[in-house]
């Protein structure tokens, strides 16, 4: 449990560090490099915390599943977390929300989708389905850690989601299939491929919706 007390600090460090993307009105242009820097140094020091306790923190985050998938299971995968979980937020206006408020011109459109089809899956999937749920696993079993870190996955996007409940509702359902992916496929991989479906899709509806 001490370690998830320090994971809790880490995150609240790294949601400082992110506070003129998450808490500021300004442009995506100028806010989305102080989130990349907060994501470096959350994942950073989450490996450097495992060394110091003696942990390979190799096993934490493996990329490759670790027990053979059904045929046709990433494709499914990714249907339902890119396809289907997306429509949830069908009912919100998601569009006028804080985070879309930092959407201006073209540079910021282009700015928030390559940190969209980048940083954000390899980060977050790293972060979420990587140290954190190793962490929780280990101290509370499978099911309440696919179920507590995907909610915790949906929540933390609350702020640039306000005035949007369907689209948290979406974010949490997206962050528990994501969670549960992990825990089937026993790797961080496959996380990374569907979230950045899922991602893939909400760009290509901010650039039609332009």
């Amino acid at each position: 449990m001490h370690f998830l007390l320090e994971l809790a600090l880490g995150a609240l460090a790294a949601a400082v560090l992110m506070g003129g993307f998450r808490g500021f009105p300004e442009r995506a242009w100028q806010v989305l490099p102080s989130a990349v820097l907060a994501w470096a140094a959350l994942l950073l020091g989450g490996r450097a915390l495992l060394r110091a306790r003696g942990v390979d923190p190799a096993p934490w985050i493996p990329l490759r599943p670790s027990r053979p998938l059904p045929r046709g299971f990433m494709v499914l995968a990714v249907v339902v977390v890119a396809g289907l979980i997306p429509l949830i937020s069908l009912p919100d206006a998601v569009h006028d929300t804080p985070l879309f408020r930092l959407i201006q011109g073209p540079a910021d459109r282009i700015s928030l989708a390559l940190f969209a089809l980048t940083v954000a899956p390899v980060a977050e999937e790293l972060w979420y389905r990587g140290f954190v749920y190793a962490g929780v696993r280990r101290s509370l079993g499978p099911g309440v850690a696919v179920v507590a870190v995907g909610l915790w996955f949906g929540l933390i996007h609350a702020p640039e989601y306000a005035g949007a409940p369907f689209g948290i509702l979406s974010l949490c359902a997206m962050g528990v299939a994501t969670t549960w992916i992990r825990e089937r496929t026993g790797a961080v991989g496959p996380c990374i491929v569907v979230h950045l479906a899922h991602n893939a899709v909400g760009v290509l509806g901010l650039f039609l919706g332009e």
